[in-house]
């Protein structure tokens, strides 16, 4: 199973906006409420804290922490774990959808 980190990196791959964290909190959150919804079967296994601006992951977080409010790099595609082609999916139509939103 994929975890937290390789959806992360899948989703700052595909956004095609700039993401900083407090942005990219939100994304795996709603990606798993709607894989949960399609499938039965969560997408990853790491859970959410509620915390005053939404939901956060806190490993996720630390991992970014240093970078503030600045956009997150996208990573390589070398780095990128397989995934299926529905989540693939999934992720690109609410990168697209939610990323432009911002993160309140």
């Amino acid at each position: 199973m994929l975890n937290i980190f390789d959806i992360a990196d899948h989703i700052l791959a595909q956004s095609p906006y700039g993401l900083n964290n407090r942005e990219l909190q939100k994304l795996p959150y709603i990606a798993q409420g709607f894989y949960l919804a399609e499938t039965g079967a969560p997408l990853f296994q790491e859970d959410f804290q509620a915390w005053m601006h939404g939901p956060v992951n806190s490993g996720v977080f630390h991992k970014y922490k240093r970078l503030g409010y600045e956009q997150i790099a996208k990573p390589s595609k070398e780095i990128l774990k397989p995934i299926s082609d529905r989540a693939a999916a999934l992720i690109l139509a609410l990168t697209v959808a939610f990323g432009a939103v911002g993160p309140d």
